[in-house]
């Protein structure tokens, strides 16, 4: 039931970004126009095949800053575990041309878990740079990477609460994400 809802919630955000989505064509040096993309929907794939369910969404601010908000999730019905992760990046396009090229940016990550009797938080900053490759017709595959650093976390189970914000972990941050621009 879960996945349904996730599958329709994204349907849902593609269709509506989808409407409020502009193109924009630039006339290249050979006197052909070319489509720069502002807006592009992606998930990334690797973390499918444990089963973390993703999505994020960038938005071109001008020709060469990008704002990209992210979201997963993951259950484990067995387990009676829940994992929820919220995120955003803030990319720098020195090609100027929308969504495609190079990129670099901070990364800011939260998650949080629910599990029989526990729950806990982990915050993450760190910084990521790649490529998106955007083939005619808007079919986008980025590839990033990047490091996190673990800034806070920590875990409640009953009255206490365990602090492990002692733990300073610097994790590597890979994306390799499908799509479309648009």
């Amino acid at each position: 039931m879960k996945k349904v809802i996730l599958l329709v919630v994204a349907i849902a955000l593609f269709l509506t970004v989808g409407a409020m989505a502009a193109k924009k064509m630039v006339e290249v040096d050979d006197g052909t126009p070319d489509v720069t993309y502002d807006n592009a929907l992606t998930t990334n794939v690797w973390p499918w095949v444990v089963g973390i369910y993703n999505l994020g969404y960038e938005r071109m601010i001008g020709s060469s800053f990008g704002i990209r908000p992210r979201a997963s999730y993951v259950g484990w019905s067995g387990a009676g575990a829940n994992f929820f992760a919220l995120g955003g990046d803030l990319f720098w396009h020195p090609m100027g041309r929308g969504i495609e090229g190079w990129y670099i940016g901070p990364r800011y990550d939260v998650w949080m878990a629910t599990t029989k009797g526990a729950s806990g938080m982990m915050q993450f900053v760190g910084a990521m740079g790649g490529y998106n490759f955007v083939y005619p017709g808007g079919f986008i595959v980025d590839i990033g990477l990047g490091a996190q650093k673990n800034v806070d976390n920590s875990v409640t189970s009953g009255t206490s609460t365990l602090d492990l914000s002692t733990i300073t972990s610097v994790l590597p941050s890979f994306d390799l994400s499908i799509g479309w621009a648009f």
